[in-house]
């Protein structure tokens, strides 16, 4: 029986990306399970795939998944805000509308009167 490394001790090209794909979830379930077929064949192949897929669990934290229905029930929840048409920095500032201090210092900084 040949190892997972093979004869010069490393897995091909060829292997590295099956288990990678595999890994990745790029299989289809016809491909997953030749590759669990292939997994099964020896268990120094088997070892080096659980390892990288330990390996990529730890690099990042798994992400919620993205559900429209939640989103958007929690975007109504905060247009029922009593602020939530605001801006943020409004509400801390107190200020009542963005553009009436503009409009009376532009008028005060004109060298023409009308």
């Amino acid at each position: 029986m040949e190892s997972a490394l093979g004869t010069q001790g490393f897995l091909s090209t060829a292997d590295w990306s099956r288990i990678i794909d595999a890994v990745g979830g790029r299989l289809s379930p016809g491909e997953r399970a030749a590759f669990e077929a292939w997994l099964d064949a020896d268990p120094e192949r088997r070892a080096v795939y659980v390892d990288l897929r330990e390996w990529k669990q730890t690099l990042r934290p798994p992400v919620a998944p993205f559900t429209e229905d939640k989103n958007w029930e929690a975007i109504q929840r905060r247009m029922h805000l009593p602020d939530a048409g605001r801006p943020s920095g409004d509400r801390q500032r107190g200020v009542r509308s963005s553009m009436q201090p503009l409009a009376r210092s532009s008028r005060s900084l004109s060298p023409f009167r009308l």
